[in-house]
């Protein structure tokens, strides 16, 4: 395994087979520990997202501070993925023993650092990084001492986002039926799991296949605002696939599928679906 030790990063045999990316970000996560798990040392083991989500980050950090914008992306929506499929539905801040080293502690953790700096822009973010290590610099530190330093250095009330990210349970559930029909597109988007509302970026996108085999794409965003939000709007264009969150501003597990007609509520029968579309 891969470990930081005083001046140098201690890496595993393998890794004479990476490739320059790999190496770039595996050092990148382990000096990260330096400051996140070294300077400042966990108050408890729940805490341990403090250190690998944070590490984790880091990683995101260098390939998008390189120009690495699609490699960058990439790593988010293969951490997407990852906490989707994890089998650990634990709050961040209270793994088992046995997931403490596990994908949530460290791509739910380095994902939840995203969606922070998305809320409160990167000044606020890399200030708050900053007055949390001089604060806690040479001690222990707990889940409770970044969010107060957050809220203190943002000047926002994050008590929500700190309820369902961190305390919260697995991740929300975010399902689309949509139907088009003369130019017309529904749609029913229900949110389910989440700890309160979250405002979803959704992309239309238009598929226009010519004989040349060509295709090209134009987009449409709307942000639903409700747990159960019903949409009614004209695109302008003939409607080939939704893309959801395609700049990966949430982490949630979506679906979008064509039906028949909208269901009446979120909690109604889904109809049989006309088709099902890739995401």
């Amino acid at each position: 395994v891969g470990m930081e030790a005083q001046t140098m990063t201690v890496m595993p045999d393998n890794t004479v087979h990476a490739s320059p990316k790999q190496l770039y970000t595996f050092i990148a996560h382990e000096m990260s520990h330096h400051w996140f798990g070294d300077e400042i040392a966990l108050d408890t083991w729940a805490d341990i997202w403090l250190n690998e989500g944070f590490a984790s980050y880091a990683e995101y950090i260098v390939l998008d501070d390189a120009g690495n914008k699609q490699d960058a992306s990439n790593l988010l929506a293969q951490w997407q993925q990852d906490v989707t499929r994890g089998s650990s539905s634990d709050p961040l801040d209270a793994p088992k023993p046995a997931d403490m080293f596990g994908v949530n502690s460290y791509e739910k953790g380095g994902y939840v650092l995203h969606m922070l700096r998305e809320k409160i822009g990167d000044g606020a973010l890399f200030k708050t990084l900053q007055t949390y290590i001089a604060r806690f610099k040479d001690h222990t530190a707990k889940t409770a001492d970044f969010e107060a330093i957050t809220q203190e250095v943002s000047g926002q009330d994050l008590t929500a986002f700190f309820a369902q990210w961190i305390d919260g349970k697995g991740i929300p559930q975010i399902d689309i039926s949509w139907t088009a029909h003369d130019g017309q597109v529904d749609a029913l988007v229900c949110q389910r799991g989440a700890g309160y509302t979250l405002v979803l970026p959704v992309t239309l996108d238009q598929l226009i296949v010519a004989p040349s085999t060509k295709s090209d794409a134009e987009t449409i965003q709307l942000t639903p605002d409700k747990l159960e939000s019903t949409l009614h709007f004209a695109p302008g264009f003939a409607v080939a696939q939704w893309t959801i969150d395609p700049a990966h501003t949430v982490l949630a597990n979506i679906s979008a599928k064509a039906v028949t007609a909208l269901p009446a509520s979120c909690a109604a029968p889904a109809n049989t679906p006309a088709a099902h579309n890739a995401i």
